[in-house]
């Protein structure tokens, strides 16, 4: 196998003197343009849990707006009956929805089914 040596292939240097730039012809940087405000979103997601008599809590929420994108996220721990005294109002919560939604169907139902409803 032949051997190349570099020394064969020098390169010859050019001249490298350095040119002053035209002030004028160089345009300062603009800056930062507003982002359409048309177009943004934001994002947040929390999930509670309980395990070994304590509550966990993990979040986070994304925002997009102005041309930034945002992420925060927080992650903690309280005690248990926080957990649970949460479920019981979003059970609460629930069942008031469902009732109101149900409430009006009741006028589909006969005259006197409704006044039962009604004094119960």
């Amino acid at each position: 196998m032949q051997e190349k040596r570099m020394s064969s292939h020098d390169i010859a240097k050019t001249g490298t003197e350095l040119i002053d730039a035209d002030e004028q012809a160089l345009e300062p940087a603009s800056p930062f343009k507003a982002w359409n405000p048309f177009f943004s979103f934001h994002y947040s997601v929390t999930e509670w849990s309980s395990e070994g008599g304590r509550t966990q809590v993990r979040s986070q929420r994304t925002t997009f707006s102005n041309g930034k994108l945002r992420t925060e996220r927080f992650q903690g721990e309280a005690e248990g009956g926080v957990y649970d005294s949460m479920v019981e109002q979003m059970q609460r919560q629930a069942a008031t929805q469902v009732e109101l939604m149900m409430k009006a169907f009741t006028w589909f139902l006969p005259q006197a089914v409704r006044e039962r409803l009604k004094s119960d």
